[in-house]
């Protein structure tokens, strides 16, 4: 009797043993994978938002380069991310282009960095420039469980230049002085120059809400280029 029902217990350890073993490595997996996908997550996005900081300071560079803006975002971009460089297009220095590394049918950054990154560097507006990096994590034991063994992390930072553009406004508070000129212009030759930058974009003026004229000498006030420098306001 008794060693008909140990019969029937044999093989229960070997079950037991493998779903223990099955609970162990989903443990191990969401302690090591998951681990390993919170730093690299963590990590992607201090480095674009490190990369979106370093190209919007160009921003309001006159004359605007989008050429020197890449250059420097994906300079630091590499800086931040191992086993990086400045992959094509960008491998001597980025196109002159408002946007490079648009996303493939895969839904990722054309920008190749290397060692599984890819990236997106874009000027949206004159003053927001937009970074987006991709990882191709690998995973060491969700594989065990049928999952992939990459997934595929991504960060966007985008940054603002809230500078204003060069400009001069004159105030007068005083009646008594509306006689005379807030702003005046002296010396031969003389000239104050309202420069443009050469794009649709209209850069700052000079306002006054008094007056502003020549003064002593030959002085002149320059517009160039011509249409998009921006204004000068007077009200007398």
């Amino acid at each position: 009797m008794q060693a008909a029902w140990l019969r029937k217990q044999s093989g229960q350890a070997v079950v037991l043993v493998a779903v223990a073993v099955l609970v162990l490595t989903a443990i191990l997996a969401l302690a090591l994978d998951g681990g390993g996908i919170y730093l690299d997550k963590r990590q992607l996005q201090n480095a674009a938002d490190s990369a979106a900081l370093a190209g919007a300071e160009l921003l309001m560079a006159v004359q605007p380069s989008y050429t020197n803006i890449h250059n420097q975002a994906i300079g630091n971009l590499v800086q931040n991310l191992p086993g990086t460089s400045q992959g094509a297009p960008c491998s001597s220095s980025c196109p002159n282009n408002k946007t490079i590394g648009l996303p493939g049918g895969n839904g990722v950054g054309t920008l190749d960095l290397g060692a599984g990154y890819y990236a997106e560097l874009s000027v949206p507006t004159s003053y927001t420039y937009q970074v987006s990096v991709w990882h191709v994590h690998p995973v060491a034991v969700a594989p065990i469980h049928g999952f992939q063994s990459t997934i595929t992390l991504a960060a966007r930072a985008t940054a603002q230049n809230a500078n204003l553009p060069y400009a001069i406004v004159l105030l007068q508070d005083k009646p008594a002085y509306a006689q005379w000129s807030n702003f005046s212009i002296n010396g031969t030759p003389g000239s104050i120059t309202m420069q443009g930058g050469g794009g649709a974009g209209n850069r700052g003026g000079m306002f006054s809400n008094a007056s502003i004229a020549p003064g002593n000498g030959t002085p002149s006030i320059i517009f160039s280029p011509g249409g998009n420098q921006g204004d000068l306001w007077a009200v007398n």
